[in-house]
């Protein structure tokens, strides 16, 4: 099942509800954990999102690199 994401300023919105950027624990508002998972930290809570099984906008990326940098730009 791929996890639609939709980009929000500041945040991303998925399932109907949006959800912004925060910096407790990681300083990025991310850390990557291989080549296509990263975790995520939205609303002070940390989200494990995955290239393989995830769209931003409707585009989906071969890396989570490429994804992570797509979402905080």
């Amino acid at each position: 099942m791929i996890v639609k994401f939709i980009k929000i300023p500041n945040g991303l919105r998925w399932n109907g509800k949006d959800r912004l950027f925060t910096y407790t624990y990681f300083p990025n508002g991310y850390e990557i954990q291989g080549i296509d998972i990263a975790n995520i930290e939205l609303d002070n809570q940390i989200y494990i999102i995955c290239s393989n099984d995830s769209s931003i906008d409707d585009i989906t990326f071969t890396n989570i690199q490429d994804e992570i940098d797509y979402i905080y730009s």
